[in-house]
């Protein structure tokens, strides 16, 4: 399809009714390389592991406004155990730039079931960083920070800073929600937002009150004005 980029492929593995195994795919791609290793199986068990490479990747190929060259390398596994999902993602290494902008990452992420457990992800692309650590258990403690103050140096057609952080907490039936969002000079096409600021404190349990504030100037969305909020 159209949203699909072009590219060149080759690939090669051994495989039964019942599991591939030694399946190698080699790409040429977004005006760089990929490559994959991987085995899966089907019955009597589904599992599989997939070790992922880039070299050169380069979005502004196929998407013109990120033009970049990316490397990156990518590891997961999981299968199903007793009907529930057992998947990990370790993301090793990601490097290179983005719209000239300096970029470096890594993440350890897990699902059992459904409990979601994120030992680090770290994206700093430029000035903007990406950060989140902890879980999604029967216990919830989770917290994220984001600090993007130049996205015209990301992406060009989109202007602005947003700041968020925050943190999940409480329990899984009874989740406590505390975060913090900020937008600044916003544009987008026919978007504009000159700021909005939110704070939620929200116990969706309701064992204690919760709070939204909301704040906003000069917005402009979906084709609906409003002075302020």
């Amino acid at each position: 399809g159209p949203n699909i980029p072009k590219g060149n492929w080759t690939i090669t593995g051994q495989g039964s009714d019942q599991a591939v195994r030694d399946v190698k795919l080699a790409g040429q791609t977004l005006e760089g390389a990929l490559q994959a290793e991987a085995a899966a199986t089907w019955a009597p068990t589904v599992g599989w592991q997939a070790t992922i490479s880039g070299q050169g990747i380069n979005p502004g190929a196929h998407w013109k406004d990120v033009p970049g060259k990316l490397n990156f390398r990518l590891k997961t596994d999981g299968g199903l155990e007793n009907a529930a999902l057992r998947a990990n993602v370790l993301l090793e290494e990601l490097t290179g730039t983005l719209s000239g902008q300096k970029v470096a990452g890594n993440a350890d992420v897990s699902l059992r079931d459904q409990n979601l457990t994120i030992r680090y992800l770290q994206i700093n692309a430029g000035d903007t960083r990406l950060e989140a650590s902890g879980a999604l258990t029967e216990r919830w403690d989770l917290t994220w920070k984001l600090n993007a103050p130049q996205l015209k140096s990301l992406v060009p057609s989109v202007s602005g800073s947003v700041v968020s952080n925050g943190k999940l907490s409480g329990s899984r039936t009874q989740p406590l929600i505390a975060a913090n969002f900020t937008v600044n000079n916003l544009k987008q096409g026919d978007t504009q937002i000159q700021q909005l600021r939110s704070e939620a404190n929200i116990d969706v349990g309701s064992a204690s009150r919760s709070q939204l504030k909301v704040s906003g100037e000069n917005l402009r969305l979906g084709g609906q004005k409003w002075k302020s909020l």
